[in-house]
């Protein structure tokens, strides 16, 4: 956020001048100053966008991790195995069916915020920004202050989508080991 106080600063300094030296105004895609309202204005609402996108991955993530946790106690309630296979098949199919819920969901969060921060790059290059200023990193992760974070670790977004999917294992077992029950078969 600090590097999108310094664009407002950079854009109030310009006094909102344009190419043409009109104040004001909506300007063609083509224009190419870095002062052009336009092009600032359509910054700041993909960064805002890609943000509030980014609360509602996170708010995804800790609802489907709340209802799987509801669901896995109801399952174990009584520290075993339920003894009704009927109960077992309902509480593990519902977890398999918002497990894979969640999955979907999360996907096309992460493919908007990917989307997002596209156009901000975008942007961010059509303006001949700064690389000290810019707010996504490049193909050089070293080219920006964002980029300059420990690459060690691995982005939460490569490992959001394990979540899900170890979710749907783990119902899907359950489901199994319940029409197991179900058709007399010991577990």
């Amino acid at each position: 956020m600090l590097t999108l106080g310094v664009r407002l600063e950079h854009m109030e300094a310009a006094n909102m001048v344009d190419s043409t030296g009109a104040k004001e105004g909506n300007q063609p895609e083509t224009t190419r100053d870095p002062t052009n309202r336009w092009e600032w204005q359509q910054l700041a609402n993909a960064t805002a966008s890609r943000f509030g996108q980014d609360s509602v991955l996170w708010a995804i993530i800790g609802s489907f991790w709340a209802t799987n946790a509801v669901l896995l106690v109801a399952l174990g309630a009584t520290g075993t195995w339920p003894t009704s296979p009927a109960l077992a098949l309902i509480i593990c199919s519902t977890g398999l069916f918002v497990s894979f819920l969640w999955l979907v969901m999360q996907a096309a969060a992460l493919r908007r915020v990917v989307a997002y921060e596209a156009v901000m790059k975008r942007l961010e290059s059509r303006m001949n920004l700064p690389s000290d200023t810019l707010l996504l990193p490049g193909d050089d992760p070293e080219e920006t202050t964002a980029g300059k974070r420990d690459r060690m670790l691995p982005r939460a977004r490569d490992v959001m989508p394990i979540a899900p999917l170890l979710a749907i294992l783990g119902w899907a077992v359950g489901l199994v080991l319940a029409l197991l029950q179900i058709v007399g078969t010991p577990c």
